[in-house]
């Protein structure tokens, strides 16, 4: 009797073993690994499938002396060092989200330890134009930013400007030495072009950019109010970026004060970075009358003091940044009514909030699905815009639902003024008779990783090939052109071994509920100039952040990715056994340092909430596991195994 139990026993043992090898087995597949049959012995603790959480692990805990990874700009390198960054698991979501992928992480670590100069410097690495893009940045860094799950983005666009504000009095860059015998053409002052020009100059190469403009910065002077960006901060970016030793010739129009073969054959390499100065017509009848602007020759005219005539009743059509531009532009040169036509609803406008709701403010009144069908002329003048309404059908190419028109809903807004904003286009009249080869549409044609023309000399950045878009991406543009024209004199092949730029995914977050977030958790929001003095003229809105307010927020930062105890608390926040607590120096944001980390284990679950909600991935659920105890003040593990250090001695309670 005792032979069979054996062997029955021998036998159940035989099969749980080998199904525990095959679902060990199909795990290892699945995650990719080589298959390791695991036999078990008393003495051995289980090894334990990743879905299974062990006990939690702290890797460090954030000191004063404590810095983070930066991501310096070097050339040939960069592109590879961010994607690698992000296949580990260790790129911060700014970062990434950013089209340039500016270390926002590194510099607002700088901001909150008072370091603004160094800050400047790790910005300047991949934004030419900090005090400007500080500004008019669209803000992709902040939709990325982890802190939106928790409660508001770090106000990351603001610190930019702050960190190029507190250092405006300080003396440019040096020049940079000539080491090259290469001189390159650059045709646009704007975001794209100065950024190739700062990087082409950090080469030690020459470099002459021409502009049609009288002051450089392309659309940024030309297309941003100065309510928005002051052209005395514009040029202060421009003035930093030639002090490099790059020349800047100004009223210079490519085409007609020097041809574009004259500068082929006097360069060693052409930059075409024009741009997109060009608005698009609405294409109806009337709009050759007298009265019609486009949206950028009216911000264009207003940029320039050439004091632009409208009249007091002005429909701006459109619904993008550049619409709610010449809309408020329009209330500052005297117009009495203001209205916003455009044929989605407000949730579908490609418009920042920001620049909607500042409109709303200002009293622009919004005509929404509205599209016009025909200007009213009378003796040659605007008399009037007729409109009809629409309603949303099925979505489009871009995602939105297709507007179409009602029948028989036609109406007249009495204006005298009409402002286009649908698009803009590019002005290459100055290629006619070249070898630079065209599409169809007239646009160039060039490679996507190169950005190499069908001309070997001439390159291409910005938004004369991306499309329209915002500064910052153009900025991006620009930096591939740079490790372009450097493969280029160098001889090296422009697209073998190289890392093409990581394209950010946009990120969404649902909208948190601030109603539990504590005050001095809450996002710091820059002051803005009162209503009534706004409209009075063209003095900037934003009055930037004072030093304890950018330390502050700077202080609010995650730190995501680093391995590094941030002490934000959101661990102790999310326990539902309440196990932890965390202390850190102060009652507020202002001081990073953790006094102590205490977790009880005699509660702890293992869910891993906390693990899960850390944004730094300093804690974590460790592979180990205690199965052998249901009495858990007896488990193998105490708080000196938990709270162990990977990476540093710095003892527990932070110090």
């Amino acid at each position: 009797m005792a032979g069979r139990v054996t062997d029955f026993i021998e036998a159940w043992q035989s099969i749980f073993i080998g199904h525990r090898i095959t679902f060990q087995r199909i795990i290892d597949k699945r995650l990719k690994r080589n298959p390791m049959p695991t036999l078990l012995y008393p003495y051995e603790k289980p090894q334990l499938a990743e879905r299974y959480r062990g006990t939690p692990k702290l890797n460090e805990v954030m000191v004063e002396t404590t810095t983070v990874e930066k991501f310096p700009n070097i050339i040939g390198e960069f592109n590879s060092t961010i994607e690698q960054r992000r296949d580990e698991d260790l790129l911060p979501p700014c970062v990434f989200s950013c089209p340039a992928h500016v270390d926002a992480r590194g510099y607002v670590e700088l901001i909150a330890k008072g370091r603004h100069k160094e800050a400047l410097d790790l910005i300047r690495e991949r934004c030419s134009m900090p005090a400007s893009i500080g500004r008019v940045c669209t803000r992709p860094c902040e939709e990325g930013c982890r802190r939106n799950f928790f409660d508001e983005a770090i106000s990351i666009r603001d610190l930019k400007r702050y960190a190029a504000d507190v250092c405006s009095d300080m003396p440019h860059p040096e020049p940079i030495p000539k080491t090259s015998d290469k001189h390159i053409a650059i045709i646009g002052g704007g975001p794209a072009g100065l950024t190739a020009a700062q990087g082409l100059a950090k080469l030690g190469h020459s470099v002459t950019i021409y502009d049609k403009n009288p002051e450089g910065g392309g659309t940024l002077l030309t297309g941003i109010p100065k309510y928005r960006l002051p052209k005395d901060v514009l040029k202060w970016d421009v003035d930093s970026i030639c002090s490099l030793g790059v020349e800047l010739k100004k009223n210079v129009e490519i085409g007609k004060d020097v041809s574009f073969s004259e500068l082929i054959d006097s360069h060693d390499a052409v930059l075409i970075a024009t741009g997109l100065p060009g608005s698009w017509d609405l294409g109806i009848r009337g709009e050759d009358a007298e009265g019609v602007w486009g949206c950028l020759d009216l911000l264009r005219a207003m940029n320039l003091d050439q004091n632009p005539t409208i009249g007091k009743k002005v429909a701006v059509v459109g619904g993008g940044n550049v619409a709610m531009d010449g809309a408020r532009t329009s209330i500052r040169l005297g117009a009495k009514q203001v209205y916003l036509v455009y044929r989605r609803g407000k949730t579908e406008m490609p418009a920042r909030y920001e620049e909607i709701h500042e409109s709303e403010e200002e009293g622009v009144i919004f005509e929404l699905l509205t599209n016009p069908t025909k200007v009213v002329v009378e003796n040659g003048k605007v008399a009037g815009l007729e409109c009809i309404r629409m309603g949303l059908g099925e979505s489009d190419a871009s995602g939105r639902r297709r507007p179409e028109p009602i029948p028989g809903s036609e109406f007249v807004l009495d204006v005298d003024t009409i402002v286009t904003a649908i698009g803009q286009q590019t002005e290459l009249g100055f290629l006619a008779g070249s070898d630079i080869e065209l599409t169809e549409r007239g646009a160039i044609v060039y490679d996507k990783l190169s950005l190499q023309s069908s001309n070997k000399k001439v390159f291409v950045a910005g938004e004369v090939v991306t499309g329209a878009g915002a500064a910052i991406q153009a900025i991006a543009s620009g930096h591939e052109a740079v490790e372009s024209l450097d493969r280029f004199f160098r001889g090296v092949d422009l697209k073998e071994g190289r890392t093409p730029q990581i394209v950010p995914r946009p990120s969404t977050y649902p909208q948190s509920f601030l109603g539990w977030a504590e005050p001095e958790h809450r996002r710091t929001h820059m002051e803005l100039l009162p209503l009534e003095e706004r409209l009075k003229g063209m003095n900037e809105v934003g009055f930037g952040f004072k030093e304890e307010e950018a330390v502050r927020e700077a202080n609010r930062c995650l730190i995501c990715n680093t391995g590094i105890c941030s002490g934000c608390t959101m661990c102790a926040r999310t326990c539902p056994m309440h196990c932890i607590d965390v202390n850190r120096t102060g009652p507020t944001e202002t001081e990073r340092k953790v006094v102590s980390y205490d977790l009880n284990l005699t509660t702890c679950m293992y869910c891993g909430f906390c693990a899960e909600i850390c944004p730094t991935d300093a804690l974590q659920m460790s592979k180990d596991f205690e199965n052998s105890e249901y009495i858990k003040e007896r488990l193998f593990y105490d708080k000196e195994h938990v709270l162990r250090y990977e990476t540093t001695g710095i003892s527990r309670s932070g110090e």
